[in-house]
């Protein structure tokens, strides 16, 4: 019980760090809808962040799993 609430804790705790991140670089707020369709548009100059973003919520989680 108490391992599932430490993960969830961190969970959200990378969660905000990566909406911190993004809304210090680019100030956006981190919209996991609006960058996945952002992947979808014709602006060349957006797709390197959005994937980014995108792989570091994977790689957390998958880190996650690991611990």
């Amino acid at each position: 019980m108490m391992e599932s609430i430490l993960m969830a804790i961190a969970g959200g705790a990378l969660i905000g760090l990566a909406v911190s991140a993004v809304l210090l670089v680019s100030g956006r707020i981190a919209g996991i809808s609006a960058i996945i369709g952002g992947l979808l548009s014709k602006t060349p100059t957006e797709v390197p962040w959005r994937l980014t973003f995108l792989f570091g919520l994977l790689a957390g989680g998958a880190g996650l799993v690991v611990l």
